[in-house]
């Protein structure tokens, strides 16, 4: 079983033991999850405590000579909070790819254009366009990120002000309308 820690934990993917089961199950108990999901975590035998990790963007994605270059969480690992990790990764590779496919090695010059956009002279080049292009939305959704974990996981003033203001949205129905609006799919028109 692996158990989010929303502010932190300890632990990096290794194992936890019984400190890690401990914490869970006293989880368990003060959320009052369903005897059954209770049971049948009682008798796991590995728990993993994975915490939530993130590191800053990298200064450099990518080797001086431009042999090798990064992607996604390697060189901006982003914390849970408004699920874009996988989206980022994805948006980076399609990006790294676009840049690769514009090399145009010995052919008319770096950062030529003309004949369907811009080309580069050099794999470098094309790499430091990728990361002049990425770097920008992905250290800003790090950031918002950064600042949805803090509401959402905060204890204390924060932690009451982020209650009150969700029972309040419950309560005048502001909560069904902005978190439902486009839960529910729609296949075709109506």
């Amino acid at each position: 079983i692996n158990r989010r820690c929303g502010r932190g934990g300890g632990g990096g993917g290794g194992g936890g033991g019984d400190a890690a089961k401990d914490a869970c199950m006293a989880a368990m108990t003060r959320y009052s999850m369903p005897p059954d999901v209770t049971a049948v975590a009682s008798r796991c035998d590995r728990f993993f405590d994975i915490g939530v990790h993130y590191h800053d963007a990298l200064d450099t994605w990518s080797t001086p000579d431009g042999s090798m270059a990064l992607a996604g969480d390697s060189c901006h690992a982003m914390p849970p909070f408004l699920g874009q990790g996988a989206n980022q990764s994805l948006q980076d590779s399609y990006c790294l790819a676009e840049c690769l496919s514009r090399v145009r090695v010995g052919g008319s010059g770096s950062s030529s254009s003309g004949g369907g956009g811009v080309h580069f002279g050099s794999v470098k080049e094309a790499l430091a366009a990728y990361e002049a292009v990425r770097k920008p939305p992905t250290t800003a959704i790090m950031l918002s990120s950064r600042v949805i974990g803090f509401v959402e996981t905060g204890a204390g003033p924060v932690g009451l002000a982020r209650d009150a203001a969700f029972a309040a949205m419950g309560a005048s129905g502001a909560a069904g309308k902005v978190f439902l609006k486009n839960a529910v799919p729609v296949l075709g028109s109506r």
